[in-house]
Order: structure tokens, then C-alpha cells, then sequence
């Protein structure tokens, strides 16, 4: 589980439009989003994650060349199901790239957001995505078949698909200062909504 000081935001944090972007590129959230939306549990999203085929991620957060396994672990407390998507940084450690929070309400509503780490994607980032019909993962997590996820991987120990590759580097165009530009989505629930700072 992620420590309270990891989880906890930090006002004073400000980051670049290329940072954010860098982040993006490294690990698309909307993508994390669309997966999680496909999968039909926890271990079956995990490893959609890592993947070698769809190279979802290109964290390399220890800095060892390698693109680092991201793990899923979980966290229930009462009706909400937090979902930790972290890098095996070291054999001991784990840092949180993002994190899914699944909550059903009185109603039996469900709502997904997924929430860039702070640290990473800067304050404020979340995506909410806006499924045409319930997920298979959101209906397994109140199913009779539930069973609180333990990932069993760690550094050095992964699942017989997964095969540490090289992290991609991208080129960066040599150009001058860039202005990304950012639209406010309309409120549609067929869309999905991108909250950024």
C-alpha cells in the first residue's frame, strides 16, 4: 500500500506543460482508463498493463534503462475500491504512478476517475471516464466470484509474458517554447471527462 505521505497532495508542487506531457507519453492515462474498462478483473487488468505487445507504459522510474513492471494492488473500504497502479522500483519499493477509485453509491451508481500522481502528472489530474455500458472489473468487485487482488510480483520476479525491454526514447523537436492548449469537454456522459490543473 502507498504510504499517507506518498498519498498526500502537495500544494506547493507546480510543473511544467512538458513535464505533464512527458508523464502523458510515458504512461496515457486515458489508456490505463480504456483498459481497466475492458478488463474482467484485477489480475487480468495487470496484466493488460504489461503487456508486451501494447507497450501501455514507458516508466522507467529507477533508472536502470528498463521499462519497470507496473503492479496492481488493492485497497476496499466499505463500498470504494481504490486501485494503486505502481512501479517496481526496487525490490522493496514501489512507487504510485496513479491510482483508480471505484465507489458505488446508495443508489448502487457506480463512478470510475482516475487520478495522475501527483508527482508525475502535477495536481489535479484526473480523468473520468464515461463507459457505454458497466465494465466486467467494476461488476467483479460486488460479484459473488470477489476476492481482494494481491499481486505476487515483485523486482526481478514477473509473470512468464512479461520480458523487461528498453525504455523508448522519444525525440524531442528542437523547438522554442510550446503552448499546449487545453478545451474544457462539454458535460456528456458518452464522453470522457479530463480534469487537469
Amino acid at each position: 500500500m502507498p504510504d499517507s505521505q506518498e498519498m498526500k497532495l502537495s500544494e506547493e508542487n507546480t510543473f511544467s506543460d512538458e513535464e505533464i506531457i512527458e508523464a502523458e507519453e510515458n504512461l496515457n492515462l486515458e489508456e490505463v482508463a480504456q483498459i481497466f474498462g475492458e478488463s474482467s478483473d484485477l489480475e487480468d487488468f495487470e496484466k493488460r498493463l504489461n503487456d508486451p505487445e501494447s507497450k501501455i507504459s514507458n516508466f522507467d522510474l529507477n533508472g536502470d534503462g528498463e521499462v519497470d513492471y507496473l503492479k496492481v494492488v488493492e485497497k476496499v473500504e466499505g463500498d470504494t475500491r481504490t486501485v494503486y497502479v505502481q512501479a517496481t522500483v526496487t525490490e522493496n519499493k514501489n512507487k504510485t504512478v496513479a491510482s483508480i477509485v471505484v465507489v458505488k453509491d446508495s443508489n448502487n451508481e457506480v463512478n470510475v476517475k482516475v487520478v495522475g500522481d501527483e508527482a508525475l502528472y502535477g495536481s489535479n489530474y484526473i480523468i473520468i471516464p464515461a463507459y457505454m455500458r458497466v465494465p466486467t472489473v467494476v461488476i467483479w468487485f460486488w460479484g459473488p466470484r470477489y476476492s481482494v487482488w494481491v499481486s505476487p510480483y515483485r523486482l526481478g520476479y514477473y509473470p512468464s509474458y512479461f520480458r523487461p525491454r528498453a525504455v523508448f526514447i522519444r525525440p524531442r523537436p528542437a523547438v522554442g517554447k510550446t503552448t499546449v492548449i487545453r478545451t474544457s469537454p462539454r458535460p456528456v456522459r458518452k464522453r470522457t471527462v479530463i480534469i487537469r490543473n
